[in-house]
């Protein structure tokens, strides 16, 4: 339970010589999310802009050493979907969800059982009907470069995400259902290839869950010279999707401006130089 009337304390903490101490006022500090600032301010703690500033660098610097001394357990995980997932769930906690971790299974769990609960058997074209339709998860065009559009728990509450974070969303729902979809690494726009029956479907989600044939293909990737068959090669591994992930994050933290978490999600790709995983 957070109590703001610790705060005063906390924040005299934040000065502490012993590390155990300033980790655990770190922790207190992260369990109060976003409300943070408002909550200084009703217990009449008024920083002054320096000094909220200064708390915010401190905090945001706590996570990114959160972020490194975590970042290998997902590699641990016994199955491709799983070392997915938790990836994605470790980079959205760093992102904006501290106060809120596994909020990733969380979310991606109430979207398998809403569909459960509304459908039939599980079905590809179904899966994406729903999502990309009935829950209007679409592409984020006007803030394309926001960093945020690679975390899957923004992109499903705000129903907006890049080309990655949305067949992620499609794929791991999927795989809940006990449904086979894979992400297809196309240049430059990331796909899904969905099993349906005796098909393999190409799905563009950031298109509203748009079924791709040579003809949209030659339209939409013009002047790419592929058809739908070269696709079905162009599978995505575990730790290329991951790589593509933090390869977004690379552009979108260079294109805002943000130094020091550029060169974190740097260091975080080069941990995946040759891996070899699930």
């Amino acid at each position: 339970m957070r109590d703001s009337r610790q705060l005063p304390f906390l924040m005299k903490l934040l000065e502490d010589e012993s590390p155990s101490v300033r980790e655990s006022v770190y922790k207190q500090l992260i369990a109060f999310g976003p409300s943070l600032e408002a909550e200084l301010l009703r217990v009449d703690l008024r920083l002054t802009s320096r000094e909220l500033e200064g708390v915010r660098a401190w905090i945001r610097e706590r996570s990114r050493e959160w972020l490194r001394a975590a970042w290998s357990s997902w590699m641990d995980r016994p199955d491709p979907y799983g070392q997915m997932e938790e990836a994605l769930n470790l980079l959205a906690e760093f992102q904006e969800d501290r106060y809120r971790p596994g909020k990733t299974h969380v979310l991606l769990d109430e979207l398998a059982a809403e569909y459960r609960s509304t459908y039939g058997a599980p079905s590809t074209r179904d899966l994406s009907s729903f999502l990309f339709r009935v829950k209007d998860l679409q592409g984020a065009r006007e803030d394309y470069y926001n960093p945020l559009n690679s975390s899957l728990v923004y992109a499903i509450e705000k129903r907006r995400g890049i080309p990655i974070s949305l067949v992620s969303i499609y794929m791991l729902v999927g795989h809940r259902l006990g449904l086979t979809i894979e992400g297809c690494n196309f240049p430059g726009h990331f796909l899904a290839l969905a099993r349906e029956s005796d098909a393999t479907l190409v799905i563009d989600c950031y298109n509203g869950g748009l079924v791709i044939d040579n003809a949209i293909l030659s339209r939409y990737f013009d002047p790419v010279s592929v058809t739908v068959d070269d696709l079905f090669r162009l599978r995505a591994t575990t730790p290329t999707i991951i790589s593509r992930v933090l390869r977004n994050l690379v552009n979108a933290y260079r294109a805002t401006a943000q130094p020091k978490d550029l060169e974190l999600i740097e260091e975080l790709l080069g941990t995946l130089s040759g891996a070899s995983l699930n």
